[in-house]
């Protein structure tokens, strides 16, 4: 390849890397503004080990809990959705 190409290539690259970060740094405040404003995410946060990310997926996934009878109906349901996504 020549010079014009990498250089090219290496600014092109560049470029990707720096949409990238600016993506993830979007998701990440958009995370953080429904976590804040969010009482249930706010209280699964609370539990040990589980952080802002995990939480408002859980509050995500699940929506409303009163539509389970249990802890188990949540598993199942977190299974299949993951099951038939590949």
């Amino acid at each position: 390849m020549s010079g014009l190409g990498r250089q090219l290539l290496a600014g092109l690259c560049q470029e990707l890397c720096a949409l990238e970060h600016r993506s993830i740094e979007a998701m990440e405040e958009q995370i953080d503004h429904i976590h804040h404003s969010n009482v249930l995410c706010q209280r699964i946060a609370a539990i040990e080990g589980v952080g802002r990310v995990i939480a408002t997926a859980v509050v995500a996934a699940i929506a409303d809990g009163r539509a389970f009878h249990n802890g188990r109906q949540v598993v199942v349901r977190a299974l299949n959705k993951t099951l038939t996504r590949k």
